[in-house]
């Protein structure tokens, strides 16, 4: 367990490496960012998994923290390239909401670990269930890093997310 913190209430953490997910418009990552490497240094594995007493698969990346808030329904859990529904609201340390899907009444849907939200939640969201919530607080390197958005994240920012995982296409709740 050497430089991973675990937190209490079904909190499974991994140091201060972060990433994001992209509301309908923060959420979209430019290339440059998509080519950051990321490991965890203990390890020198892009990630790693461990399984929880509810037997639920929850990643672990050096800057990412999740926290399982109500668990989801089934057997089947989300994995790289499953096309999902996600509701989320995002917020700064601070408090202050920057985006919600919930706002819009329609959840964010892409392809998990394709780069097309950004790190923190290509990793984040790997094995929920349909139902699931989580808390995820993104560190700046897996989410904008150094650079500032819209006018509403400042550079250097963490990110916390509270998110749902509304379906996986192809797969019925319960599944």
């Amino acid at each position: 367990m050497n430089g991973i913190k675990l937190a209490p209430h079904r909190l499974r953490a991994v140091a201060p490496r972060l990433s994001l997910i992209r509301p309908s418009f923060l959420l979209c990552v430019p290339k440059s960012l998509n080519s950051l490497p990321y490991t965890t240094p203990q390890t020198n594995h892009k990630h790693n998994f461990t399984t929880t007493s509810s037997k639920m698969t929850i990643p672990q990346l050096e800057g990412l923290q999740i926290e399982v808030q109500q668990d989801g329904q089934g057997t089947r859990e989300t994995r790289r390239g499953d096309n999902v529904d996600v509701h989320y609201k995002g917020v700064l340390t601070s408090g202050k909401k920057f985006d919600a899907s919930y706002d819009r009444g329609e959840p964010l849907n892409f392809t998990v670990g394709q780069g097309q939200v950004i790190k923190g939640w290509d990793e984040g969201l790997l094995g929920m269930k349909i139902g699931e919530k989580r808390k995820l607080t993104i560190a700046p390197h897996l989410a904008y890093g150094s650079r500032a958005v819209g006018g509403i994240i400042p550079a250097n920012s963490t990110l916390i997310f509270e998110t749902e995982l509304v379906g996986i296409k192809g797969v019925q709740k319960g599944e």
